[in-house]
């Protein structure tokens, strides 16, 4: 349903933007008939994007990874959530900063203010494009487990999970839950926030990705195919379903 956000993000975002600027551009010409115009078309654009980024975080995940055999990796798919987010960010943002701006210019705003709140509004849409089309979240690899955020990395080898019966589970919809009997294998970059036994399952299947966590650390022969688009293909036609890994 939401697939073609992460095939078409950045088209999403730079449309996003051009509404945006339209809109600001637009003010300079606003008359008492087209101002009520700008703000319903405005307003429905941001209530589309709102109603999706909401829809998308609290329903949407798929059963699925995406292969990628150049690393070799299986990494979760693009947050549609984000994508949908960061467009929302982009044309509020957009209209706001201008909005500050413009009241600059007729004098009922200072100046200082209107710099100082138009350069965070661009450095909060820049945040949100960051997130939008950067790869973040979980990263399967054939060495053990990368989970990817703005600010930081943990990566958990397979050998972290030596001896635990189950490895991995759903705590939420939203999180998988790790067990390692050897914590001291986990490596932690810059500043990653929350327990490292915690990873995000924002844009897929808790249940079925624990459940591929769960295999690999059971079968060491298996990771070898970790990365490729026929071992991502088995694992989505047999577990995609909620079948049981064991």
């Amino acid at each position: 349903m939401f697939e073609w956000t992460a095939r078409f993000r950045l088209p999403i975002l730079l449309g996003a933007l051009a509404i945006g600027v339209l809109y600001a551009v637009t003010g300079v010409v606003r008359t008492d008939r087209v101002q009520p115009l700008l703000l319903i078309g405005m307003g429905l654009v941001n209530l589309v994007l709102f109603l999706g980024a909401f829809y998308a975080g609290a329903r949407y995940r798929p059963a699925a990874l995406v292969a990628r055999p150049d690393v070799p990796a299986f990494d979760v798919p693009v947050s549609p959530a984000l994508v949908l987010g960061a467009a929302l960010a982009t044309t509020l943002g957009t209209a706001m900063g201008a909005g500050i701006v413009e009241d600059a210019l007729s004098g009922d705003a200072a100046w200082v203010v209107a710099v100082l709140f138009a350069g965070l509004f661009v450095v909060l849409i820049a945040w949100w494009w960051a997130l939008a089309l950067g790869r973040f979240g979980v990263r399967l690899r054939p060495d053990g487990i990368e989970d990817r955020q703005s600010l930081g990395a943990t990566f958990i080898p397979w050998e972290a999970f030596d001896g635990v019966d189950f490895p991995a589970h759903a705590g939420s919809p939203h999180r998988i839950l790790l067990n390692v009997s050897r914590p001291g294998l986990v490596r932690k970059r810059g500043r990653r926030s929350g327990e490292i036994t915690v990873v995000s399952s924002l844009s897929t299947d808790s249940v079925f990705l624990a459940g591929v966590i769960h295999w690999y650390a059971h079968r060491p022969e298996a990771r070898a195919a970790i990365g490729t688009e026929s071992e991502r293909d088995r694992l989505v036609s047999e577990w995609g379903g909620g079948a049981a890994i064991r």
